[in-house]
This record gives C-alpha cells, sequence and structure tokens, in this order.
C-alpha cells in the first residue's frame, strides 16, 4: 500500500509597523493545518535613529492553547516582522 502525503509549504507573513507599538493577532483558522510554532525575525530600527541596525532577532512563538490556530505578538515601533510558519496545508 502507498500512501500519498500532501505537499506541505511554509507561510510567510511581513508586517511593517509605524512609530507606535502595536500587538497583532493574526488567524490562520483557514488553513487545513499548521506547524506547531511560528518563527519570527524582527529587524528594527537603531535607537533614536532613521536607519534600520539590520540586526535580526529571531524567536519562535507558540500557537494559541487548544486547537486555535492563530498566534499573538506585540511589534515594536519602527520594525520590520518576518512571521514563518512551516508545515502548512491548505
Amino acid at each position: 500500500m502507498q500512501t500519498t502525503i500532501p505537499p506541505r509549504k511554509k507561510l510567510v507573513i511581513i508586517t511593517v509597523i509605524g512609530d507606535a507599538e502595536e500587538s497583532v493577532k493574526y488567524d490562520l483558522s483557514r488553513f487545513k493545518s499548521i506547524g506547531a510554532s511560528v518563527r519570527r525575525i524582527a529587524t528594527t530600527m537603531a535607537p533614536s535613529s532613521e536607519v534600520p541596525d539590520w540586526k535580526q532577532h529571531i524567536d519562535r512563538l507558540p500557537l494559541e492553547a487548544g486547537n486555535q490556530k492563530s498566534f499573538t505578538s506585540t511589534l515594536y515601533p519602527k520594525s520590520i516582522y518576518t512571521f514563518v510558519v512551516s508545515n502548512v496545508l491548505r
């Protein structure tokens, strides 16, 4: 017996933040399945400057408790956030 596993892909979300801190909830409930965590990559602005420091701050965020396909992140001002979700199936 041969089993075919559907291809899984990565979902990339990019968020650019202005001058104020924001808390954003990302709803991924329209996907059939997603990985257990989200990789967050932040590129921030140097303090008191308009030039990005180009330091990438990388960490992982857990998905919300239960069967919810969502996550929340606090986003700091003047930053670019990239979220990578693995094992996404539509």
